[in-house]
């Protein structure tokens, strides 16, 4: 493992097990699924966390002879292109407030001329920064050179991470923090001096190669109900003192007081399906589909073994969960749980129970004749939410 150390070796493990080749662990795509038993079924509870890259950000900084610290103005002009590139994304810039940037990688690389006290030195690099000398310099010089590039690149890198922290952006021990040193031929002459060949390029530079990335976190909730719709029968009494199945309900099966401005409960004394409902003297049509009540009911009978085995045993029907809806001039002011108008919790002020009751409302229904599902009928949307 030559030129591996313990952090490199962390990572490379890391990326062995299952995750993306070539991808930093917080560039992954993770799921974490939570499941969370409620009185009506399991709520499950999705979070996606993605990684979205931002850059890479590449710039030089050049530096004055003899110096191992770049100028507070040129320190800023490069770190004012790092913002700039973060700020002119408005998601990326959100990301940024919401301190949710990281830094993935950094890699400094810092450089030396080849001229050390007046006199030509050793280097490493030909002046195009790729090439490799075809000599290995052992001269007092170039040690100096080496020892001024590295402390030029060291001290950029502290700066710069210390300077990332400060703007909140997330700077861990998992991310790569390589820096290097070069001396590169200028021809023995300082980016400065005068018997320079113009067509050197500088050999006192800083280069730093950046990049980033934001978490994007998506939240999913679902709900799978305690029961399979196949043993689930949903029933509901209406305002008109219709059942769900068309046929007119016994004036005790219903809950009284909610169906009316002054809570008085009229059910038709006629027998016709399609009498209204009136309210304030004025009858209102299709009074016959406002909900009173809606219920789910459940055989009892069916433990989880009988219901594995998918044996049908026809026994009572009791409601498992029932819901009690209150009007006022067409509109539904109130739904609470429970047998009687005033029981239980108003669900229109909590999103987790009239989850609950959409869920239930839109599940499929299952025929015995056929033993297949189809959509449901009448839906939440058609029966409550735009009465709300």
């Amino acid at each position: 493992m030559n030129n591996i150390n313990i952090l490199e070796e962390l990572n490379r493990i890391k990326f062995l097990l299952n995750y993306e080749t070539g991808k930093l662990i917080s560039e992954q795509v993770t799921k974490t699924v939570t499941k969370e038993k409620t009185d009506t079924g399991v709520k499950i509870t999705e979070v996606t966390k993605e990684g979205i890259p931002i850059g890479p950000y590449t710039q030089n900084v050049n530096f004055p002879t003899g110096s191992n610290a770049v100028s507070p103005d040129t320190f800023k002009t490069f770190t004012d292109g790092i913002m700039n590139l973060i700020n002119t994304n408005p998601e990326t810039k959100k990301m940024l407030e919401e301190k949710n940037i990281q830094l993935t990688f950094i890699d400094v690389i810092g450089g030396a001329s080849n001229t050390w006290g007046g006199n030509p030195t050793g280097y490493d690099m030909e002046n195009d920064r790729k090439t490799a000398a075809k000599t290995t310099p052992t001269d007092s010089g170039y040690t100096s050179n080496k020892n001024l590039a590295t402390q030029r690149a060291q001290i950029f890198l502290n700066n710069l991470i210390a300077f990332l922290s400060q703007q909140g952006i997330t700077v861990n021990n998992e991310i790569p923090k390589k820096s290097s040193a070069y001396v590169i031929n200028t021809g023995g002459f300082g980016d400065n001096d005068t018997r320079r060949d113009p067509k050197f390029l500088p050999g006192q530079f800083v280069s730093v190669n950046l990049k980033f990335n934001y978490v994007k976190t998506t939240t999913t909730e679902r709900f799978e109900p305690r029961f399979d719709p196949k043993y689930i029968i949903q029933g509901s009494y209406n305002c008109a003192g219709i059942s769900g199945n068309k046929t007119r309900a016994k004036i005790d099966s219903v809950v009284p007081n909610r169906c009316s401005k002054n809570n008085t409960w009229q059910i038709p004394l006629s027998n016709n399906p399609n009498y209204t409902l009136p309210y304030d003297g004025k009858a209102v049509p299709g009074s016959e589909s406002f909900l009173a009540i809606y219920e789910i009911k459940f055989n009892k009978m069916f433990s989880d073994d009988i219901a594995k085995k998918k044996i049908q045993i026809d026994t009572k029907i009791q409601p498992f969960i029932r819901w009690n809806f209150s009007w006022d001039k067409g509109k539904i002011v109130k739904i609470t749980i429970g047998n009687a108008p005033d029981v239980g919790e108003n669900i229109i002020t909590n999103n987790n129970l009239m989850n609950e009751l959409k869920q239930y409302m839109n599940l499929p229904k299952y025929s015995p004749e056929t033993k297949s599902y189809s959509s449901p009928k009448n839906s939440f949307e058609d029966l409550v939410k735009k009465y709300i």
